[in-house]
């Protein structure tokens, strides 16, 4: 029997599935469906659909909302909803087209926008408000239990978005905090779904077909009057006994540590042996013993939760992940042989297959023209919930062992959401139109994520800060300008504030942070300083390869001088470089010191070597600063010319300076005519020299094994001389002459002063 629309295949009407939709969807109809969902995880919807228009517009599907409707035994129906990511045609023929949509939650948006900010002082809500109320339009929810789960957590000091996508920034902040997300239906909603984001899984909605009479475990057959599970697996997995966080706290100075146990503390000596989850987090990774207690609690619950899961297949329609449900009727093998165990569930992972309910002969001449349906329910070959978790976070999603009605003993190998749905699963839903394999926790205690894998010292995987990363200094108000005399500004303990060049502006984010600046020697009352200024290009590294941990440990020169090479972007040629500013300069008077393009330039530079130009062939290096707000500077200068060695010490102030060696006259990176050989000390103010116990002024040189302070020979010159005097004074005396005050005493006899 052909496929048209005169024998119903198009009719929505006693269909088990429909796809509502508006647009060009609202001409498809469904005929079979696969999906996979998880806690804090991206699902997907794929819906293969027929239509006999093989020429309807696919980016008209795109980014719409749409609900898959499934009829449930009551007659009833339940939706899926989300937002078509990706509309396919599979292929037509003769009149017949086949089509696939692949719906999503609308947070699978967060995967498409990528973004590097930096959040300051502000709490884990805070900044999940901040991303998540950046997709206008779309709808989500914050738990009750969320408030009271982080009540006793301060604000986070920084936290770094670094060339992250949303959804992977998201998803490591929600895991570190202990929360997650699930989707929740929403007829108000723009996109007809809401995310929720909850603290404590028992808190979860009940399943549709649990509320009431709860779900019972029995076999799949047409006689039963609804629908149930057919079997459950109990995995038990070997779990750490002990975690325990360790983090060294900068301003206290003191290490903090928090341990939780998997159970009550007995004080046995046994305690010690268990296996133990030791977690050291660096540099800043916890803020207070309070959130050492609450990370160290937090990983021992997720260790809880995916030691012991349970696995198995069910036709319950309604089931998807974010739901509880009860299990009644199970068989005394299974976990109810348990004493005190209360068969209550959380859905963590759920896989469906649906096949919708047309004829026999329709599938047939589908298969014929089209192709078999199973080629096509099928799911993506990449996760698109991928957030770089660490392999083997999610257990293998299959049976390892099976209690149910058809003596199920499955070992099957697939993961859930890779490739294609199970074999058996598919079977299954092929007979009665639909089926499940589902991947459930205990709810009397709670599920936490895993968090993702880290690099360093942290809990959480962030974007890696590998390398070197430079910044611009800037004031408490984030300019990179200083105001008048106001260049520095720093905390108590030396750091200063940066803006990295990926940062976004924007409401709600932090313009600049505050860096710790590293030192060449530092210690108790000794050691150097470097204050980086205001507008000062810095180097930055940060400690444990944490974003959130940045060290300045060293400046850049970033500026372009006068005279220097122009910019040729693109291969573009550039303006003739400018040597003519270099022979401006004379000895009392330096030329191409200023800037051409924003920035700082070196102070001595070899630019401009030749005779008629600065004369400087990269000599000179030392040590420059620079008076606040003014002109004025001190100065260590190195001066390394061949033959011409010499050494400069100045303040601008007076033009107090001394020099040595070779003597010449310097102009910013000018050098001057010579001036001579040997030493000079010198100002245009006030000098002194002062010794406590002499000062020795001589031009008698000295051989270099003699005491410094070694005058033998100068008071042997000055004996002499006295003995000289006073011979002269005898002659003159015995002549009746004028005596020589000098020898016989300027005072009195022999006293002189």
């Amino acid at each position: 029997m052909p496929v048209n629309a005169s024998n119903g295949s198009f009719s929505a009407e006693s269909r088990l599935y429909r796809l509502d939709g508006e647009g060009a969807m609202s001409s498809l109809q469904v005929e079979g469906w696969v999906a996979r969902e998880g806690l804090s995880t991206l699902g997907e919807i794929r819906v293969v659909a027929l239509a006999q228009d093989a020429a309807l517009d696919l980016n008209d599907m795109v980014s719409r909302p749409a609900t898959l409707w499934t009829t449930r035994a009551d007659g009833s129906e339940a939706g899926r909803s989300g937002v078509v990511r990706a509309a396919e045609l599979l292929g037509g023929n003769a009149g017949m087209a086949r089509y696939r949509v692949t719906l999503a939650p609308w947070l699978w948006l967060a995967t498409q926008r990528r973004d590097s900010r930096i959040y300051e002082n502000q709490t884990v809500l805070d900044i999940v408000r901040h991303v998540l109320d950046g997709y206008e339009g779309y709808i989500y929810k914050i738990s009750a239990d969320v408030e009271t789960h982080l009540a006793d957590l301060p604000a986070r000091t920084y936290t770094t978005q670094y060339r992250e996508t949303d959804y992977a920034f998201l998803s490591r902040l929600l895991a570190e905090a202990g929360l997650g997300w699930t989707t929740v239906e929403d007829d108000g909603a723009p996109a007809r779904h809401a995310v929720l984001i909850f603290a404590d899984s028992r808190g979860l909605d009940e399943d549709a077909e649990s509320a009431g009479a709860g779900v019972r475990f029995q076999r799949a057959h047409a006689s039963e009057s609804r629908d149930g599970v057919q079997a459950l697996a109990r995995r038990q997995r070997r779990a750490v006994e002990r975690v325990t966080v360790l983090a060294w706290h900068e301003s206290g100075k003191h290490a903090i540590a928090g341990q939780a146990l998997a159970g009550p503390a007995s004080g046995s000596e046994d305690e010690s042996a268990g296996l133990e989850w030791f977690e050291p987090l660096g540099h800043g990774g916890l803020l207070n013993q309070a959130h050492a207690q609450f990370q160290a609690t937090l990983l021992m619950q997720a260790a809880q939760a995916s030691a012991e899961t349970f696995i198995g297949r069910g036709n319950v329609r309604t089931f998807r992940s974010g739901t509880r449900f009860t299990l009644r009727e199970m068989s005394p093998l299974g976990p109810s042989g348990e004493a005190g165990f209360e068969p209550v569930f959380a859905l963590d992972r759920v896989e469906h297959v649906g096949v919708n309910n047309l004829s026999g002969q329709n599938d047939a001449s589908l298969a014929d023209r089209l192709g078999a349906l199973d080629d096509f329910l099928c799911f993506e070959d990449e996760d698109p919930s991928a957030t770089g978790f660490e392999a083997g976070a999610t257990d293998d999603f299959h049976l390892e062992y099976g209690l149910g009605h058809e003596g199920a003993r499955d070992r099957g190998d697939a993961e859930i959401g890779v490739g294609r749905p199970e074999a058996a699963v598919l079977a299954r839903a092929h007979d009665v139109g639909y089926a499940n394999r589902f991947r459930a926790v205990r709810c009397d205690r709670p599920w936490r994520a895993l968090p993702p894998a880290a690099r360093g010292a942290r809990l959480a995987g962030a974007a890696s800060a590998v390398g070197v990363h430079t910044a611009i200094v800037t004031n408490a108000e984030g300019a990179i300008e200083a105001s008048g005399e106001d260049e520095i500004y720093r905390n108590a303990r030396g750091d200063v504030r940066v803006r990295f060049h990926w940062q976004s502006d924007g409401e709600g984010l932090a313009k600049s942070r505050w860096a710790r600046v590293a030192q060449r020697q530092a210690g108790a009352g000794m050691g150097m300083s470097f204050v980086p200024r205001i507008g000062q290009e810095v180097l930055v590294r940060f400690l444990d390869e944490d974003i959130d941990q940045p060290l300045i440990v060293g400046a850049l020169y970033n500026g372009r001088g006068e005279g220097g090479i122009p910019a040729t972007p693109g291969g573009r040629a550039g303006e003739p470089m400018n040597t003519e500013v270099y022979a401006a300069a004379t000895d009392g008077k330096p030329s191409a010191q200023a800037n051409l393009a924003s920035g700082n330039a070196p102070a001595w530079h070899g630019a401009a070597g030749g005779d008629d130009q600065h004369r400087n062939a990269a000599a000179l290096s030392g040590f420059k600063s620079k008076e606040f707000g003014g002109d004025g500077y001190n100065q260590i200068v190195f001066d390394d010319s061949d033959g011409q060695l010499r050494m400069q010490i100045k303040s601008s102030q007076s033009a107090s300076e001394l020099n040595l060696g070779h003597l010449i006259h310097q102009s910013g990176n000018y050098r001057g005519n010579v001036r001579g050989v040997g030493a000079e000390l010198r100002t245009d103010a006030f000098g002194a020299v002062r010794g406590g116990s002499g000062v020795l002024l001589t031009t008698y040189s000295s051989g270099g094994s003699e005491p410094a302070g070694d005058a033998a020979a100068p008071l042997a010159l000055a004996g002499q001389a006295d003995i000289m005097a006073q011979s002269f004074d005898g002659v003159i005396g015995a002549h009746q002459g004028v005596r020589l005050a000098s020898a016989r005493g300027t005072a009195a006899a022999g006293a002189s002063r």
